[in-house]
């Protein structure tokens, strides 16, 4: 499971050519055009009309060669420096007339609510059967990218990027076990037999449009790590499975850099390296999970996409090598997407889909009444259909596991931008109360806000066989719009993580 991570700026439009018309077209026309031609089209109920004219209008206008505010070379500097050519991103020559692109702002502006609606259900405050307690390993300042329970070890990892960049090993009482230094942030683990892979995005989680990246494995305690794979634009996923049934645990990594990226599977070739065959040419691919989707005994590839064109993506494995893509969900590029588990909530035996969408380190950081937790049900391998959606403001991640040993699958979800204003979920525990109405309740903890969650896992921890729950805090990125001192609480106490330590089985 990977650590849900800041993305790129929101990037809206792609498009760098447009049909010359005699006649000036209708503002839905040009809109349609230059809007939703390479991404759903953003309708302009989803931000409010100041945030449409001072922040994401603009940031539009720079895609389709229109500076009005700012100078082309100040924008363009950044990819230069690392030797990319700025031209796709930024063209130096407008792609429409001024008369069109006022005419695409009026349109946005007429449009547009004041203010959007919230959206804040009520919660209990109170995790019965649970004990609240802070890891006792502190980072300063505590900038967590990747938590993982191991069930098998009885222990957890915490990994961070603070004064050095470590990985480390802790049992469920806390004692160090083992650690690791990294050369940069680790953004997720996975464990091949007793290997951990881990990837590390580069000095930090936040976007680069370098190829600073790489994947590391990890033999033993005693043990330095490894490279596996390197070069890579800011890999923030990695997967692990045999894609070509040859015995050997292939690699898939999801490469979300800034302006560039990829979605590939690396075939394991038995000697300690690793053979490339990309997926994806674009930047975006923020999770990724391997499973038979079809059931015809081969593993397939589904993708969350959280850049421009953020959707679901499905690559069914057709052997020898050859992968089949379909877009099964999409959304609008507003929409901040985070992170992707696939469970069988209804007990159908298909695999449906756990999307959570709260990214706020964009160009329109609001309280946004669709961020939250949805719950996409299996109609087949590639169709599914929304039927939950629980709202939670800057939601960042989610997973599901039978928290209560009741027979069915609950929810926890963390928010990296919740409503610090309200202080309202922060962190949440949607305990299932119908599958076949797909119904929840909801709760959380007392003093949830005592650390800023980017990283989470569920698993049992100390080997009593129920489900405990570990959360990650990351205060790398300041939170906007908060004025309760929340920050200065954070770096003062340093917590790195806090265990929901699930005591149903000793009651």
């Amino acid at each position: 499971m990977h650590a849900g991570l800041l993305s790129a700026p929101l990037c809206l439009v792609m498009v760098l050519t447009s049909c010359q018309q005699p006649s000036r077209p209708s503002a839905e026309v040009l809109v349609q055009s230059h809007c939703g031609s390479c991404h759903l089209m953003p309708d302009p109920s989803l931000l409010d009309r100041t945030t449409w004219m001072q922040s994401t209008l603009p940031e539009m206008g720079y895609r389709l060669g229109i500076y009005t505010d700012t100078s082309r070379a100040s924008i363009v500097k950044p990819l230069i420096d690392f030797g990319v050519d700025p031209e796709p991103f930024y063209p130096s020559n407008a792609v429409l007339t001024v008369e069109e692109w006022m005419s695409i702002t009026e349109y946005y502006r007429d449009r547009a609510p004041e203010t959007l609606s919230a959206n804040d259900p009520s919660m209990t405050v109170g995790l019965n059967g649970f004990e609240v307690r802070e890891s006792q390993l502190r980072f300063s300042p505590p900038y967590t990218t990747d938590i993982q329970i191991y069930d098998a070890y009885r222990a957890y990892s915490i990994g961070n990027y603070a004064s050095e960049s470590k990985l480390v090993l802790l049992t469920a009482s806390d004692q160090l076990m083992f650690e690791f230094d990294l050369e940069g942030a680790p953004t997720d683990t996975e464990i091949d037999g007793s290997t951990f892979i881990v990837s590390v995005a580069g000095p930090g989680p936040e976007p680069t449009a370098g190829r600073l990246g790489a994947v590391y494995g990890i033999l033993g305690p005693d043990q330095d790590p490894i490279v596996l794979v390197d070069d890579l634009y800011r890999p923030v996923d990695i997967e692990v499975g045999d894609l070509n049934n040859d015995g050997l645990a292939d690699l898939v990594i999801c490469e979300y850099g800034h302006y560039e990226g990829y979605l590939s599977w690396y075939q394991d070739q038995g000697d300690g390296a690793y053979e490339r065959n990309v997926l994806m040419t674009a930047p975006g691919a923020i999770a990724a999970k391997i499973a038979d989707l079809n059931g015809d005994e081969l593993l397939d590839v589904i993708v969350l996409m959280a850049q421009g064109d953020e959707g679901v993506d499905v690559y069914l494995n057709e052997g020898n090598g050859v992968f089949q893509r379909e877009r099964v969900l999409r959304f609008a590029p507003v929409y901040g997407s985070t992170d992707l588990e696939l469970y069988d909530f209804n007990g159908d035996g298909l695999l449906d889909i756990l999307y959570t969408n709260g990214d706020n380190a964009d160009s329109s950081p609001i309280i946004k009444p669709y961020h939250g937790v949805r719950i996409f049900l299996a109609e087949s391998s590639t169709s599914f259909k929304e039927e939950f959606f629980y709202p939670m403001p800057g939601a960042m991640s989610a997973q599901a596991g039978d928290i209560d040993e009741d027979g069915d699958l609950d929810v926890v979800a963390i928010s990296y931008f919740p409503d610090y204003v309200q202080r309202a979920q922060s962190v949440v525990l949607l305990e299932n109360e119908s599958t076949q109405t797909m119904a929840f309740s909801p709760f959380t903890f007392e003093d949830s806000f005592r650390g800023r969650w980017l990283a989470m896992d569920i698993g049992d921890i100390d080997g009593d066989r129920d489900l405990d729950i570990v959360l990650g805090s990351n205060i790398g990125f300041g939170p906007k719009g908060d004025k309760t001192n929340l920050y200065d609480r954070w770096a003062e106490e340093s917590i790195s993580a806090v265990i929901l330590e699930n005591n149903l089985r000793s009651n």
